[in-house]
């Protein structure tokens, strides 16, 4: 089956100009003197901190009294922390929000437990996370260091159009920026514009995306499928490690990954020895996968292409069903029949009656819902 990724897309429609990266050494620079600015302090209890107002904002203080001026991130995990509501104080007066902070902190009924502060010097010191004592740091320029290790020769991220933010840097792509998998009038082609994309970082998170067309593949009909991935890590505990492997069609000039198959998804929590097996994952799990031969995926299209379901449709439609009640599956008989009309006006679907036909109508089917419970359920199915 096929769907289309939009988790690059967002990231390119949302991201500042100053979160932006042409390449991976740019990135891993800014992100490793990010971290060489930063410090973490162990231990600290939450019964030795207060908040005041100070000459830069919101203030945090810890037990000798020094100042460390809250990010957005921090601000949100602290108000969260003291059961207090972050997007209200943000409005007040620094002096009013500090008064309501330190309320929450004498009101808080485990004032013996500790957390892990994140420092970092920026002219002054700024608190940007605060995270509980078994949290694991991952380090972001660390995890694109060990990235660039793993990949072979091949892998680079996909040209895109600017996205229009402020102060954005652009050029004019040349041969060697374009795709081979392309789709006229949605790919970028020599001449366009491009500017940075599908590498993003911020004191909050970081965001990966590239592809390979040199080891594409075959999907039984003479169409290559490239490999790409997606990786992304935040170091204050916004989200998880996590990576995404996927064979795809095309990708956009807005990075929209068109007819994406065999997505696999990994999550890691930052939580006991998140950060080594992080590095293993990335070792391990994505080299395998950079360097792997493609003749396992074509031998599991040309599987899913020759199982057929019935010699006609009315029989493929009756073997489909029985086998949806067998499995308990959310799908009606009007989403089955849905299904198999998109794949037989799809020829690159192949037979409607095969497997991998009907599934791919069904993958369609999900993608045109408007409704997230619908799509949710077919897709499951």
């Amino acid at each position: 089956m096929s769907e289309n990724l939009k988790q690059a897309a967002n990231q390119w429609a949302t991201r500042p100009a100053d979160e932006r990266f042409w390449d991976l050494p740019e990135l891993i620079t800014a992100r490793r003197l990010s971290a060489e600015r930063s410090r973490e302090k162990e231990g600290v209890p939450y019964s030795t901190l207060r908040a005041a107002p100070g000459e830069h904002g919101l203030a945090l203080l810890g037990p000798a009294g020094n100042p460390a001026y809250c990010t957005h991130y921090a601000f949100g995990q602290l108000c969260q922390d003291v059961v207090a509501p972050a997007n209200y104080l943000r409005g007040l007066p620094p002096a009013l929000a500090a008064t309501c902070l330190n309320a929450g902190l004498r009101r808080e009924t485990s004032l013996d437990r500790t957390a892990t502060l994140l420092l970092q010097q920026n002219g002054h010191t700024m608190l940007r996370a605060i995270t509980p004592d078994r949290y694991t740091r991952v380090w972001d320029f660390q995890l694109a260091e060990a990235l660039g290790r793993a990949l072979p020769q091949g892998w680079r991220v996909p040209p895109a159009r600017p996205a229009g933010v402020a102060g954005e840097r652009t050029r004019i792509a040349t041969a060697e920026d374009c795709l081979r998998l392309e789709e006229a009038g949605l790919s970028i082609e020599v001449g366009d514009t491009i500017a940075p994309a599908g590498l993003y970082a911020s004191d909050r998170d970081m965001f990966i995306f590239e592809v390979n067309e040199d080891a594409s593949i075959d999907d039984g009909q003479g169409n290559a499928l490239g490999r790409g991935f997606f990786l992304w890590n935040s170091e204050v505990g916004s989200k998880s490690f996590g990576l995404t492997t996927f064979l795809f069609d095309k990708v956009c000039g807005n990075h929209i990954v068109w007819g994406a198959r065999d997505v696999k998804e990994t999550k890691l929590r930052h939580i006991g020895d998140a950060d080594s097996r992080a590095f293993a994952s990335i070792r391990v799990d994505l080299s395998e996968y950079a360097n792997a031969s493609g003749q396992g995926d074509e031998e599991r299209i040309r599987k899913a292409r020759s199982f057929i379901l019935g010699a006609t449709k009315a029989e493929a439609l009756e073997n489909l069903v029985g086998l949806i009640a067998r499995k308990r599956v959310q799908l009606t008989q009007g989403q089955v029949n849905e299904a198999y009309g998109i794949a037989e006006r799809n020829p690159r679907y192949g037979d409607p009656k095969a497997l991998w036909g009907i599934v791919s109508g069904l993958t369609e089917l999900s993608q045109q819902s408007e409704y997230a419970d619908r799509r949710v359920s077919i897709d499951r199915a």
